[in-house]
């Protein structure tokens, strides 16, 4: 049964990561006070 949690662990790992870097992202837009309409149009062009 551990082995089977490990791989899951495993296998989310890149998702954590990149939700890491997403609030990363998005914390360092409010210090630098960087516009919602600025921050949508950022989201659109990478969807």
């Amino acid at each position: 049964m551990g082995n089977v949690l490990s791989e899951a662990m495993r296998l989310l790992e890149p998702r954590r990561h990149s939700q890491k870097a997403l609030l990363a992202v998005i914390q360092h837009a409010q210090v630098e006070r960087i516009s919602t309409r600025r921050m949508d149009d950022l989201v659109k062009s990478l969807c």
